[in-house]
């Protein structure tokens, strides 16, 4: 769960439009660089514009065209997190899913997601149905359906195409869709609007100072905000800045197939995890593969990965995917924060399991520079409370 300082005692006025009026300042003449346009990036921005302060958002390529946008486009709390016990980070998550859709975009929307349950597994369909009405607790208060179970006859009422032959039935739980660049360019043209100044530079190097070097120059702000996602840690290297915390870069791949997809599919995976199946611009998503990925440089869905998903589609769908079905792949990387150890006895190049890698997020500061590890797309709000709370801190002390 997104770490959050104590909140001060000003008195802090939500609007219906999504923005958030905290009263004492409103005159605030600070300035803040923001490197990252990704979606952490874009609502840090928010959180800051918010208390008054201006920004310059930073971004090399396009906002919004890299991590952010690679995503298995899902508002999620995380169902496999219940398993690991962290109820705080799936609550916050599925809290936060309904402030997405409440903004009224046309880029996120409630949807279904059947879990099937393979024939004689009596006792996973007990497990999976403690799950998903857990999921329905957490959510209380969201505004979304409740689960209810699927008996074979209405699982292939709800899912054809499935083989439903193989299924006792399934559990149907509700989380949201989201067309992540749009949902992200929303957010970032609202900024826009309220003064948000986006430079097109690549940043090289930050200083403790609040110095940021691009290759057209330099200019120094009162704090740095670092979001640049899975570039953060590279970041802070090239700048000579320390730091405890380091990335596990895990990368996830899709692949979009030419067929037709009703309602969200979640067949369990290997590591524990989750494969999805979910409809896409009336076409089918297929994803996520997790593997450990040692640099930043091509992020692309290898042959090994498209077979992988290809083969766990295909153990559930009554006629098979094949390579010719696929319209196009795309692949991001996950920043799962670590921190790192000096002994080299407790330290591994991979870290923890991967489907049980932490999604909470860490803000650590250096001087001026604050630096954002790790989150979740979902709770990028929060994530970005954190940082301009830890920006409000830096500044009055």
């Amino acid at each position: 769960m997104t770490s959050i300082p104590e909140k001060n005692d000003k008195k802090v006025e939500e609007s219906a439009r999504g923005f958030t009026r905290v009263e004492g300042f409103s005159e605030n003449k600070k300035n803040i660089a923001v490197i990252g346009g990704g979606i952490n990036g874009v609502m840090s921005a928010w959180a800051l514009i918010d208390r008054g302060y201006r920004v310059d958002l930073y971004e090399s390529r396009e906002p919004m065209s890299q991590t952010s946008s690679a995503s298995t486009k899902m508002l999620h709390g995380g169902l496999r997190y219940l398993a690991q016990g962290r109820l705080n980070l799936v609550k916050e998550a599925l809290q936060e899913r309904r402030w997405w859709l409440s903004q009224g975009t046309d880029h996120a929307a409630q949807m279904a997601l059947v879990v099937p349950i393979s024939n004689q597994q009596w006792t996973k369909a007990l497990w999976i149905g403690l799950g998903v009405k857990l999921y329905d607790l957490l959510a209380r208060g969201s505004g979304f359906p409740t689960s209810r179970w699927l008996n074979r006859r209405t699982l292939a009422s709800t899912l054809p195409g499935l083989d439903t032959n193989k299924f006792l039935g399934g559990w149907m739980y509700w989380d949201a869709s989201m067309d992540d660049r749009r949902l992200g360019e929303w957010a970032l043209s609202r900024l826009i609007d309220r003064g948000l100044r986006l430079k097109r530079e690549e940043v090289t190097r930050v200083f403790g100072n609040g110095t940021v070097v691009t290759n057209s120059g330099e200019q120094t702000y009162d704090v740095i905000v670092n979001t640049a996602g899975p570039w953060a840690q590279t970041l802070l290297s090239h700048s000579g800045i320390p730091s405890k915390y380091g990335l596990n870069l895990i990368k996830g791949s899709h692949i979009i197939c030419d067929r037709p997809w009703p309602h969200g599919l979640a067949i369990p995976h290997k590591e524990g995890r989750l494969i999805f199946l979910l409809p896409w611009k009336s076409q089918l998503l297929i994803g996520t593969t997790e593997s450990h990925q040692a640099t930043t440089d091509q992020i692309e869905a290898s042959k090994q990965e498209v077979e992988e998903l290809l083969q766990a589609a295909n153990h559930v769908l009554e006629l098979p995917l094949s390579e010719k079905d696929i319209v196009s792949t795309f692949s991001g990387l996950r920043p799962v924060v670590k921190t790192l150890v000096t002994n080299a006895k407790n330290s591994s190049p991979n870290g923890q399991a991967m489907s049980s890698a932490s999604r909470e997020s860490t803000v650590e500061t250096f001087e001026r520079i604050v630096t954002l590890w790790g989150g979740k797309w979902t709770t990028a709000r929060q994530q970005g409370l954190a940082v301009a709370q830890v920006v409000t801190q830096i500044l009055t002390r």
